[in-house]
């Protein structure tokens, strides 16, 4: 083991206490803590099923003892630094340009050196339904076939506190390793990583550095946990909207296909895959070409496939739709769409609504009264039980 000693009795705490806070979030804090202007950037949860917040809004840590005004403007520098990056891969994902053409079915082309396939499904299919939510006063949802979603950010890095930028950037080994037995002790068997501050596009090698951090953490915890099933929050397939709908032979879609492959390794280390589905636009047709082609793509690394979707527009999207509910109608579409492609889905939202205001579940919300409809219609169980050992 490599690192400080690290007390691991408690270690995924602060996610399922403070709830999911997107790394990008927490540099815009750190900032703001010292009256610095900064800027937000388009980032997602840090959950607990069990915790809070997702593509955006994220709950706030602990306020931290003040630093010495040497080491808070070392800090500030280089979390801006940091901030500005992430915000740049951000708006690159979130701001997409000119609406494309007509989009055509996802090619077939074949990943680069793929992971070896997963094995084969069961005669009868089993379709899992994850909450990874973060409303207040939330019930159990155990009564209707939705398992708890664990996804990690902060607590990655670092235990009930902010993460150092330098602890963002090279992890600590001891800490991962200590952040799966955590895990193991709380019988978790699948959990989302949630890394976005790392560079998946743009500079080779910026982006084979990010990949092999990726794969470090990953190899990390399989090692000490080796039963543990893991995956990372849009990667790969990377979200890009725009690319994604276009014609299977059109340069862009090409490119993206050639910006996945640089990131199979990543597949290769994870067991499952985490593709981003949120809406931006009221368009269902161009959404469903979004959902179709980054699916394919997921299939096309031969891993397991878990999107992430919230019931919400995505606050990088257009003004007049951000944080508005996604009307229930489309919100259905979302969910046939993704249940007829994908092995299950993961469902986010729930920490602030237009206002900034901390949510609070509603039993009567159209889209989980429409998920429940959807669960019911499609007979969702879990999994029959493995067979005891006499």
């Amino acid at each position: 083991m490599v690192g400080d000693a690290v007390d691991d009795s408690d270690t995924v705490a602060d996610d399922r206490a403070i709830g999911f806070l997107p790394l990008s979030v927490m540099l815009t804090d750190a900032m703001k803590d010292n009256n610095t202007p900064s800027d937000t950037c388009d980032l997602p949860h840090d959950n607990a099923a069990t915790k809070p917040r997702q593509s955006s809004g994220g709950v706030r840590l602990p306020d931290q003892p003040r630093q010495c005004k040497s080491r808070v403007a070392l800090s500030l520098l280089t979390a801006a630094i940091l901030a500005a990056t992430i915000s740049l891969i951000t708006i690159a994902n979130a701001q997409p340009g000119t609406p494309p053409a007509t989009a055509q079915p996802a090619t077939t082309r074949p990943a680069a050196n793929p992971p070896a396939a997963p094995d084969a499904p069961s005669a009868q299919r089993i379709f899992t339904v994850f909450d990874a939510t973060l409303y207040q006063d939330k019930p159990d949802l155990s009564e209707y076939w939705v398992k708890p979603m664990v996804s990690l950010g902060a607590s990655l890095f670092a235990t009930n506190r902010r993460p150092t930028p330098a602890e963002l950037e090279n992890p600590d080994e001891g800490h991962i390793r200590a952040v799966a037995r955590s895990l193991a002790r709380r019988k978790t068997v699948i959990v989302c990583l949630d890394i976005e501050h790392w560079p998946t596009r743009g500079d080779d090698a910026e982006v084979a550095a990010s990949v092999e951090r990726y794969t470090r953490v990953a190899q990390w915890m399989h090692d000490e946990v080796p039963g543990l099933r893991l995956g990372f929050y849009g990667v790969p397939p990377l979200r890009r909207y725009w690319d994604a709908i276009l014609p299977a032979d059109s340069p862009r879609y090409q490119r993206w296909q050639q910006e996945n492959d640089a990131l199979v390794e990543i597949a290769r280390q994870a067991d499952v895959l985490f593709p981003s589905l949120y809406t931006f636009y009221e368009d269902q047709q161009s959404w469903e070409k979004f959902a179709t082609a980054s699916i394919a793509e997921a299939r096309r690394l031969n891993k397991v496939v878990y999107p992430f979707i919230w019931p919400y527009y995505h606050d990088g999207g257009p003004p007049e739709l951000r944080l508005k509910p996604i009307p229930r109608e489309f919100w259905r579409k979302q969910l046939e769409t993704i249940h007829a492609q994908a092995d299950g889905l993961v469902i986010w939202g729930g920490w602030t609504d237009a206002q900034g205001r901390r949510m609070t579940w509603d039993d009567n919300a159209p889209w989980w009264q429409e998920t429940v409809q959807f669960l019911k219609d499609k007979g969702i169980k879990p999994p029959p039980a493995p067979p005891r050992a006499e």
